[in-house]
């Protein structure tokens, strides 16, 4: 009776079998590792294993079919696709490595290989040297690999490398084994008679393959991480050079806009000093002029004198423009909502141009719809500029005909409009566009005829932009021009349904007695000159500091103020009589000066004036600004 362990030892042990299941673990490796190579597309050594694999697996089904197809073909599938396999693991980890140092060797090596495989084939039917040979030949490319995985030195996979290299050492020092064995005990080639013995080898041989394959994937894991962590510190220098970019386009930009409001700060104080130093002798030159104008003049002084006024009040219109169009160009202009009267608004406006209407044989018209409200909450101070630049363009560019200023309400939503109509040259459409462009005239004929700085439409399109209006026009070369603008109507916050009875004050029948505070000899000549007119008295002095001492000696009802002066300047005076005990402390001071910059007329308000006056003196302003002050000190006193 036959042994039964000892059967099943001996199927066990049949070559075949062995070699037959190391072939169906190659292929699952084989397909794994395709697997590997499919989802990287650009890991070129993951491409090599997996071809070497589908190689050795060809290779080890070449062994597992030796006997049962023909020696013609067993004998080539046996070795030449094992020496391919082994030459592309080869070239995979040379590939990862970043060397080519084996490459042409281990060609040499196939290619001898291989010759010396179809050289058995064909003449030679030795086993024993065919072992012995393509052992020999295997050795030799599994110690290139050995070779290459020690020497790599890539960055992150140096460990997985190491392992690589002792099992391809390993199985080296198995195919020397195997050829030194073959050739001291020629008997191993009867593989059928001594299985444990081709068992003892192919074991082990098998077992390292696939710790082998094993070890690739661990290799390629260990790469992509190290890949990963490569991108991601790439990554983070990338990110830390954007942020050290940013920070020094930051610092750039801090640096730039420091020099932009520096730039900012030299112009305004430019613009505040030249507008100061400008006001003040065209004061004088205004001033004289009017005063002049209420003498007893002849025809032809007279009209000199009205030339000369209106060359004045032209640079005024020109320094006013550029100080306005600094400040909405700065963002500076602010809107200061109040109750306004409109009616009386629009008629003020108009009236200011009656005297330049009758110089040019104009009609002046207002034409007042009856269901516009009286009353509205807007900025009053913004929509006068507005109105009066579209008005003095009007009379400027009209020769005949007449000048219209309608206003009427817009219904769904209430709004109101105000057209400014003429009959003057009109505007031809290609050359409309350049209207609201800042410094732009319509042609240099206009500019050249006319004058003018381009500025007023420019500001007043922005200034009713600030009200949350629109401004326009319609125009026809040779028939005129109408510029409207439209406003939300917002109705008042209080009752004015009551007319406002004026006060009636019993120091306006004698005068009023004004501390005058002035350092230029012929401003305190003017300004004494239209107070006396009014029937005031006025008291001069040239510095703040006699401005002080003169309010602690002696009552006065209002005080005009310089701003800049000798000794003492007009802020610090200002602010030293508001200290003063009794009703001295509580006098109304008025800023009188040629510095109208917002920052400028927000310190007279805060060192505690009540008003604030531009040079060249207005002579209605200046007596409706003392009417008004004068009424309320009254009336707080009351």
């Amino acid at each position: 009776m036959v042994d039964q362990p000892s059967v099943a030892l001996s199927k066990f042990m049949d070559i075949r079998t062995l070699y037959l299941c190391s072939g169906l673990v190659t292929v699952l490796l084989t397909f794994g590792m395709l697997s590997l190579a499919c989802w990287r597309p650009r890991a070129r050594y993951v491409i090599y294993w997996a071809i070497a694999n589908g190689f050795f697996t060809l290779g080890t089904l070449g062994v597992v079919l030796r006997g049962e197809i023909p020696a013609w073909l067993a004998i080539p599938l046996s070795n030449i696709p094992n020496y391919l396999a082994m030459y592309l693991w080869l070239e995979g980890f040379q590939t990862l490595a970043g060397t080519r140092r084996f490459t042409q060797p281990a060609r040499l090596v196939v290619l001898i290989g291989s010759l010396a495989t179809l050289y058995f084939w064909a003449w030679d039917d030795n086993v024993t040297d065919r072992i012995i040979v393509g052992s020999g030949f295997s050795a030799v490319l599994l110690a290139f690999t050995t070779a290459t995985l020690l020497q790599s030195r890539v960055e992150g996979v140096r460990f997985p490398l190491l392992v690589s290299a002792a099992l391809f050492g390993g199985c080296g020092v198995l195919s020397v084994g195997r050829a030194l064995y073959t050739l001291l005990s020629p008997s191993i080639v009867d593989y059928m008679a001594a299985p444990p013995l081709q068992a003892l080898f192919l074991i082990p041989y098998t077992l390292s393959f696939v710790a082998l394959n094993f070890t690739f994937l661990w290799l390629v894991i260990a790469h992509d991480a190290v890949q990963h962590a490569k991108a991601q510190t790439a990554l983070l220098t990338q990110v830390e050079a954007t942020s050290a970019a940013l920070a020094a386009q930051a610092a750039d930009l801090r640096r730039a806009k420091a020099e932009a409001e520096a730039a900012s700060a030299t112009k305004s104080t430019f613009l505040a000093t030249m507008s100061h130093e400008i006001r003040t002798p065209l004061n004088g030159v205004i001033g004289f002029a009017d005063l002049l104008l209420g003498t007893g003049l002849d025809r032809k002084q007279r009209r000199y004198v009205e030339l000369q006024r209106e060359a004045g009040h032209n640079l005024l219109t020109v320094i006013n423009d550029i100080l306005d169009f600094s400040k909405l160009e700065a963002g500076k202009f602010e809107i200061e909502p109040v109750d306004v009267d409109v009616w009386a608004l629009v008629d003020s406006s108009l009236g200011l141009f009656r005297p330049a209407a009758a110089d040019k044989s104009l009609e002046l018209r207002l034409v007042l719809d009856s269901a516009v409200p009286r009353w509205a909450h807007l900025d009053g101070q913004r929509l006068r500029q507005a109105l009066t630049n579209l008005l003095s363009n009007a009379i400027k560019f009209t020769r005949v005909g007449n000048v219209t200023l309608m206003v009427r309400l817009l219904p769904t939503p209430d709004r109101y409009r105000f057209e400014v109509r003429d009959t003057g040259i009109g505007i031809p459409a290609d050359k409309q566009h350049k209207l609201f462009q800042d410094f732009s005239q319509v042609d240099g004929s206009i500019s050249r005829e006319f004058g003018g700085t381009g500025l007023g439409l420019a500001i007043s399109r922005q200034l009713v932009h600030l009200l949350d209006g629109e401004l326009g026009v319609e125009t026809e070369p040779g028939v005129g021009s109408n510029f409207w603008i439209e406003l939300p109507y917002r109705p008042p916050q209080d009752d004015h349904t009551e007319a406002l009875s004026p006060v009636h004050r019993s120091l306006q029948q004698g005068g009023l007695h004004i501390l005058v505070a002035e350092d230029a000899p012929i401003n305190q000549e003017i300004i004494g000159l239209l107070l006396k007119r009014f029937g005031h008295q006025a008291v001069l002095v040239g510095d703040g500091a006699a401005a002080v001492e003169a309010a602690a000696q002696q009552p006065f009802d209002l005080v005009l103020m310089d701003l800049h002066m000798p000794i003492m300047d007009g802020l610090e005076a200002a602010r030293r009589i508001r200290f003063l005990p009794g009703a001295a402390g509580r006098l109304p001071i008025v800023a009188l000066t040629g510095s109208v910059m917002a920052e400028e007329i927000e310190q007279c308000r805060v060192a505690g004036m009540q008003g604030h006056l531009a040079k060249p003196i207005d002579p209605d302003k200046l007596m409706e600004t003392i009417d008004r002050l004068t009424t309320d000190a009254i009336l707080t006193e009351a």
